[in-house]
């Protein structure tokens, strides 16, 4: 039997992978430049391209983009082999599993990750602006509104990046600048809280100070995506354990779906204050 050989993907190895695992043109965007700035790592099969691995480091974190192995590959050690290669045997790792994928989730945690949290796709047709004018109103505060400047900020966004989800984005910020628009919230001229919106539709990150904030903010990134992309369609990925923007999801008729699990190797935020965009970028 032919051993895997070990690499760097190839541009047209990042395209085939993208291509197989993401189901819309804006996500194969993001896999493709997400693994360009990661540490990457592909099992070949002769030449064939078998399983990758990519991952990138945010503080004291690694986070594990993407960890795919063929299925007929499988059960030979590779995604052992590729789990080590993009992550350099980091100690804190985190990486989203598939609630439904019992083998995904086993892998997990032979490696030595605890399954901690559930993360919730909403998703369905834009809220009307009713809907939106009654998030907005619920608490009656005035935010002052700017572009997101992660340079500027980033003494504030790092602090509550890791009350809210245990560690910082970091350099996923600069990935996130090219894919989405984000807008930052001041309260007297403290930043309290910030949320990106994508061209495709897709909200998130988010993430607020207080949880008070969080459904104002929540209601001015549905208005931007109307406003900025004329969207008519909306989704976004919520820590089970956010309970009010859960709560305001259901209320503007989006559908939950499909869940994930967040997996961790150490303790992280409990996300109760944070709204994801999707399982490749947490």
């Amino acid at each position: 039997m032919t051993e895997a050989v070990f690499g760097t993907p190839t541009d047209d190895e990042l395209v085939t992978f993208a291509g197989v695992r993401c189901r819309d043109a804006s996500v194969r965007r993001m896999y493709v430049t997400l693994a360009r700035e990661s540490v990457a790592s592909v099992a070949r099969f002769g030449d064939e391209a078998a399983g990758i691995a990519f991952a990138s480091a945010n503080d004291d974190e690694t986070f594990v983009h993407e960890l795919f192995v063929s299925p007929i590959h499988r059960r030979q050690g590779v995604g052992t082999r590729l789990l080590e290669q993009a992550t350099s045997g980091a100690w804190s790792r985190r990486a989203i599993v598939d609630a439904s994928d019992a083998v995904a989730q086993a892998f997990a945690i032979r490696h030595g990750f605890a399954l901690r949290g559930v993360l919730l796709r909403c998703a369905g047709a834009l809220p009307s602006e009713d809907d939106v004018l009654r998030l907005a109103g619920s608490e009656g505060r005035h935010f002052d509104v700017a572009p997101l400047d992660v340079g500027a900020h980033r003494f504030a966004i790092e602090t509550l990046e890791r009350e809210v989800r245990g560690t910082p984005l970091g350099a996923d910020h600069a990935i996130l600048g090219q894919l989405a628009t984000g807008d930052a919230f001041f309260l007297s001229g403290e930043l309290v809280g910030y949320a990106y919106v994508w061209p495709n539709g897709r909200l998130g990150p988010l993430a607020a100070s207080s949880s008070s904030y969080e459904e104002q903010i929540f209601a001015f990134a549905i208005a931007a995506l109307s406003r900025r992309y004329n969207a008519s369609w909306m989704e976004c990925l919520v820590p089970g354990a956010n309970v009010r923007i859960l709560q305001a999801a259901v209320r503007c008729r989006l559908a939950v779906s499909t869940a994930w699990v967040t997996a961790t190797v150490n303790e992280s935020g409990d996300g109760s204050r944070y709204v994801a965009c999707h399982p490749l970028l947490y």
